[in-house]
């Protein structure tokens, strides 16, 4: 990729113009498949049919149904057909920001050779979400699906506030594709992130601590971090905190002469009365009666659960 001068931009700040959307189809034979060329602005390849290798920087992507790869402008690229087939896609030319809005015809790809610095029509880096700042391969895009063929017939109708409506589609596709990024990492990340998170609320559960909390510890989004802790535990954060802490008190129970007060206070429950309650809905004693006996047989019953959780840690 040749470097450009790089603006800095945030993902709330995209203000997108689509110059260009249509359904093509690569084959063998084409231009597309046998030589390299370089995008001046932004693209999209989006497989609907086929299947096929698309090289960008000479590192391939394989397209196949319902296979979406984003790319930024600067980019060697070509398509190959793979398997004797064709492959058709969706293709979508666009800037990030609306500074280059005035060009409206489409800006063809141009040899390798001719390429030039200073060509290409923006670079931009996204200061809040990395995935955008590299090439974005996304499978089993079904949102596509309904977007790029109506994106496709907004454009080639050409009506009155057509560009606002196509920029709406997008918007649209753009935050699908964002949504499928940060979901779609790979099954051992989202393990590893949702380990640390747990371990961070076990080593922070005295604290009041919300999804925000945890999220800003760790450079996430809120959303994402309700749903690694789902995974991992099978509740929500606030479930996860009460069952966590009663099993903190449970060991002060058994082995300390803490009083109850004291303990609701240790493990940051600090109404007695909803401390009991949520005891004994989950233990079926009240607190007094797990000192002892009890409380031993609660806490055997919980050392031998095989859970990620494990609240004996």
């Amino acid at each position: 990729m040749i470097l450009m001068k790089i603006a800095t931009v945030q993902f709330e700040e995209i203000n997108p113009f689509v110059r260009f959307c249509a359904k093509q189809t690569f084959f063998m034979e084409s231009f597309w498949a046998k030589e390299e060329v370089v995008n001046l602005d932004h693209r999209i390849y989006y497989c609907q049919s086929g299947e096929a290798d698309l090289l960008i920087d000479g590192k391939s992507h394989h397209l196949k149904p319902k296979t979406l790869v984003l790319w930024q402008a600067g980019h060697r690229y070509k398509c190959v057909p793979t398997g004797g087939e064709r492959c058709a896609c969706f293709t979508c030319n666009f800037d990030f920001t609306s500074s280059f809005r005035t060009l409206k015809t489409p800006i063809a790809p141009i040899r390798v050779a001719d390429f030039r610095q200073g060509m290409v029509l923006e670079c931009v880096r996204f200061s809040d979400y990395d995935p955008f700042n590299q090439i974005v391969y996304v499978e089993n895009f079904n949102e596509g699906e309904d977007i790029f063929p109506r994106m496709r017939e907004i454009y080639n109708a050409d009506l009155k506030y057509a560009h606002f409506e196509l920029k709406t589609a997008f918007c649209q596709l753009l935050i699908a594709v964002k949504d499928a990024t940060l979901w779609g990492e790979s099954k051992n990340a989202k393990s590893r992130a949702g380990m640390q998170i747990i371990d961070f609320i076990k080593a922070h559960y005295r604290e009041n601590l919300s999804n925000a909390d945890v999220a800003k510890a760790f450079s996430y989004h809120p959303n994402y971090v309700s749903v690694l802790i789902g995974k991992e535990t099978g509740c929500s954060l606030h479930n996860f905190l009460i069952k966590y802490r009663l099993r903190k008190a449970i060991g002060y129970l058994n082995t300390s002469t803490m009083s109850i007060r004291e303990i609701c206070e240790a493990v940051n429950i600090p109404d007695p009365r909803y401390f009991s309650r949520l005891f004994k809905k989950y233990y079926g004693y009240c607190p007094t009666e797990a000192r002892g006996k009890a409380g031993a047989n609660i806490l055997q019953a919980l050392d031998t659960e095989q859970s990620p959780t494990d609240f004996g840690k």
